[in-house]
């Protein structure tokens, strides 16, 4: 706005100054009522031999990045249209504890002897930097983001009193950066152990089975059909009859109990089943029973063939 008011009338020797009663007539035309605090501001700065340097008013004007940050700031990354997808059953703390069982249970991990020992008081609670190292010394080690799943929650439940009380069993009240080894040991060690065994010396006790399904094995109303008639159809020759579980074991090298979708189906031509299902039937299949191992799709034969003599022995037994 100054710059059309001072540069066609006030210049008239072209070199950039003007006088002060010039300059204050253009602020007035436009409006610019400055105070007389102000108008000696400006003189102070601006004023020199030769008068008014109008042409430094205006060039202090414009608006520019600050030289250090157009310099040595690193350019703005570009914005990815895709967001990045989060694991869900990385920030849920039920599948996180379900890990944490899975591996007592097969391996016969037991995290309490691991997290007493930072324990020197007998405090029944260790800082949470001690719980992840003595979760990690146990071989109960987390990805980073189901550890700041578990931090969130136990911190979280502080607020908000109406989660879980599974969840609330893990925070020591009032010290929010401590966790209370021994209950969470408690409650993963039901794997294990199932306590109040003293009051109800009937009750049989229930072992845990971990499970190995993942969102990769999810099956809608429309594929569980197919895989039931195709499980129906492959039951009538199961391992008593057909043999087939020894066909597997030649092809398990490794003797994981996993092999590839190939060695499957030549399993199943060398005894004659593969034409019983389709192809549409088999894929269901070996998602059904699909485990993932390292960066490919296998398919759990030990599984299969549980669930075919299952099927056989429950469809030949005879009603009461």
């Amino acid at each position: 706005m100054a710059r059309p008011g001072l540069t066609p009338h006030c210049r008239r020797h072209n070199n950039g100054h003007v006088s002060r009663a010039q300059v204050r007539r253009v602020l007035a035309r436009l409006g610019v009522l400055p105070s007389a605090q102000q108008v000696r501001a400006l003189e102070a700065r601006y004023l020199d031999d030769c008068g008014f340097s109008y042409v430094r008013l205006l060039d202090e004007m414009v608006e520019r990045p600050v030289e250090s940050a157009s310099i040595a700031g690193p350019g703005p990354a570009p914005r990815s249209s895709h967001s990045p997808s989060v694991d869900p059953l990385q920030t849920d703390i039920v599948q996180i504890l379900a890990k944490i069982k899975g591996k007592m249970v097969r391996e016969g991990v037991r995290p309490r002897e691991f997290l007493k020992q930072f324990d020197a008081r007998n405090e029944l609670v260790i800082p949470r930097a001690d719980f992840y190292r003595g979760l990690a010394s146990a071989g109960l080690s987390l990805t980073p983001l189901e550890m700041d799943t578990l931090m969130e929650v136990f911190q979280a439940v502080q607020n908000y009193r109406d989660m879980l009380l599974m969840m609330n069993r893990f925070c020591a009240p009032g010290r929010r950066r401590y966790v209370e080894y021994e209950r969470f040991c408690s409650t993963v060690g039901e794997a294990l152990t199932q306590p109040g065994l003293e009051r109800a010396p009937l009750l049989q006790p229930v072992p845990h089975v971990p499970t190995l399904d993942s969102p990769l094995n999810f099956l809608n109303f429309e594929e569980r059909n197919i895989v039931s008639g195709a499980l129906k159809k492959l039951s009538k020759f199961p391992d008593q009859l057909s043999n087939i579980l020894e066909v597997f074991e030649d092809m398990d090298k490794e003797h994981c109990g996993t092999i590839p979708r190939v060695s499957v189906e030549r399993a199943l031509c060398q005894r004659n089943l593969l034409a019983l299902v389709s192809a549409r039937e088999r894929d269901l299949l070996y998602k059904c029973f699909g485990y993932r191992r390292g960066c490919g799709d296998e398919v759990n034969y030990r599984a299969l063939c549980n669930a075919l003599s299952i099927l056989y022995a429950t469809a030949s037994a005879q009603p009461c």
